[in-house]
């Protein structure tokens, strides 16, 4: 039995898709129209069943939930939402070669407006 299926009959899951190519541990799961990740080593759920969506994770082990149409940013190591779900927009910001690095903060979008959210602080500094 595959794990899909063995997660989805054990756990009484309708959908459940492998989160990540990266990985083969953790599975987005749906019950009732919620979406939820669920982690096969653990075998349990590590984002709790609540969110309208869930994208694929970053490389930091994070992903995007959406509610509605607000996003916002589920810490899979945390256990916690480290960007409240509000904003229309969300892009992590890595850095680059010709930028200076803004690692663990997230480009975000509200209406017009655009800024940096800042997990650490709880902040966003708008542009």
């Amino acid at each position: 039995m595959n794990k899909e299926r063995q997660i989805a009959d054990q756990n009484g899951y309708e959908h459940v898709v492998i989160l990540s190519s990266e990985s083969d541990d953790l599975f987005k799961v749906e019950k009732t129209g919620k979406h939820g990740v669920y982690s096969y080593s653990q075998k349990k759920l590590v984002v709790p069943i609540e969110y309208d969506f869930i994208y694929a994770s970053y490389p930091t082990g994070c992903v995007r939930v959406q509610n509605g149409d607000k996003l916002g940013v589920y810490s899979i190591s945390e256990t916690k939402l480290i960007v409240p779900i509000q904003y229309d927009q969300i892009v992590e910001l890595i850095g680059s070669q010709h930028a200076m690095k803004y690692n663990g903060q997230y480009r975000v979008q509200l209406g017009e407006k655009i800024g940096r959210f800042d997990p650490k602080t709880q902040s966003v500094s708008w542009s």
